[in-house]
């Protein structure tokens, strides 16, 4: 009986020895399983770690495809799977529809940014960059260096027609008035006599005639000066004519006239802007409206304005000192003739010089009448010579 017992407990022991062993085995086996799957999401998070590194756009904006899909991490049970909701097939919700409402604005925005702006939206267009006559449909806005016309008002219109009425009772009409024809004919010119002594001499006179007569001169006559007269006039109407006649810009004319040259380097331009434009437009805002001018700090004030205000400052003194003076003697004269007495006069003080101011008035006298006497004798020599 006591070794029935003893086997029936060694195989009870080995029977628990071996049901352990297999829940130990079971149990490493479970844990490695773990591992594993541990070990795959490791895995799956660091490839869609690496993947969403390297996201392009087309991945969330697809122009073919016309569904929705909400983020979220695909293969794991515990994360929030990722629902692609067809627009045909299933209702959409409030969220969906807000999505799709986002990615249409963004493909419309896309469209515009891709597709050419207009040419209102291109900055400086030349007319060669724009449709023909494109302009007119657009409203554009220009900036005009001028002033503004003035707004017409009934004391405006008040104002003109009692001009108007005025000007008709005085007759007074500020009409072009009609000139007389010029004289088909042309008149002689009379001859003038010239009596005073030639300042040229016979050679001058006799070189000019044969210079004159073999052309190598022009033939001169009294009329030349106004003949030059004649054409300056013509050449500054004719100038303004071109002005008022085409836009084409016309140099000034040449004026033949003595000028001194300086030996300096210059540079000699042409005006490029037509004398028909008003100087109007080419003057700054602060030239067409003078505001009133603001009163400056002595601390705003440069170097130079302190200087001019006070040189100012120092001739207005100047001046009410000089008039002072002279009010106070005007006042002193006014006194003196008040009284009776005369106002009192320089003495004069001889010196000198003023003795050797007559010594030297006296030399002159016999210097010229020595030279006088000379040329009486000289005279009376020639009248002698020729008898």
């Amino acid at each position: 009986m006591t070794s029935h017992n003893g086997t029936s407990k060694a195989q009870q022991l080995d029977h628990e020895e071996d049901d352990y062993e297999e829940d130990e085995e079971e149990y490493e086996e479970e844990y490695e399983e773990e591992d594993d799957y541990e070990e795959d999401e490791e895995e799956e998070d660091y490839e869609e770690d690496e993947e969403e590194k390297y996201l392009k756009y087309h991945d969330f904006f697809d122009e073919d495809s016309r569904e929705v899909a909400t983020f979220g991490a695909e293969g794991r049970s515990n994360a929030t799977e990722s629902t692609v909701v067809s627009m045909e097939d299933e209702p959409l919700t409030t969220h969906q529809k807000q999505l799709l409402k986002v990615q249409k604005h963004i493909e419309r925005l896309e469209s515009a940014n891709l597709n050419p702006a207009s040419w209102t939206m291109q900055g400086e267009v030349t007319a060669g960059k724009r449709p023909k006559n494109s302009a007119l449909e657009v409203e554009l806005d220009f900036e005009h260096n001028i002033r503004p016309p003035p707004v017409i008002t009934e004391e405006v219109t008040a104002s003109l027609e009692d001009l108007i009425r005025k000007r008709i009772a005085e007759n007074n009409f500020d009409d072009v008035e009609r000139k007389s024809s010029l004289p088909s004919h042309v008149p002689d010119q009379p001859r003038e006599l010239d009596e005073t002594k030639s300042q040229r001499g016979l050679a001058e006179v006799y070189e000019d005639e044969f210079m004159q007569k073999t052309g190598l001169a022009p033939v001169s006559s009294a009329a030349d000066g106004l003949r030059k007269e004649a054409i300056q006039l013509f050449k500054a109407v004719c100038v303004k004519l071109d002005a008022l006649s085409h836009f084409h810009f016309t140099p000034k004319p040449v004026i033949e006239d003595m000028t001194v040259r300086q030996d300096v380097p210059a540079l000699a331009m042409e005006e490029v802007a037509p004398l028909m434009v008003s100087d109007a437009q080419m003057l700054a805002p602060e030239e067409h409206f003078t505001g009133e001018g603001v009163c400056k700090s002595d601390a705003e004030l440069s170097r130079e304005e302190r200087k001019r205000r006070r040189a100012r400052r120092k001739e207005k003194a100047k001046a009410e000192n000089r008039e002072s003076c002279r009010r106070r003697s005007l006042t002193n004269i006014q006194r003196q003739d008040a009284n009776g007495s005369p106002p009192s006069k320089r003495r004069k003080v001889e010196s000198q010089y003023s003795k050797s101011r007559k010594v030297f008035e006296e030399l002159d006298t016999t210097n010229k009448k020595v030279k006088k006497v000379e040329a009486q004798s000289e005279v009376l020599k020639a009248s002698s010579f020729k008898l």
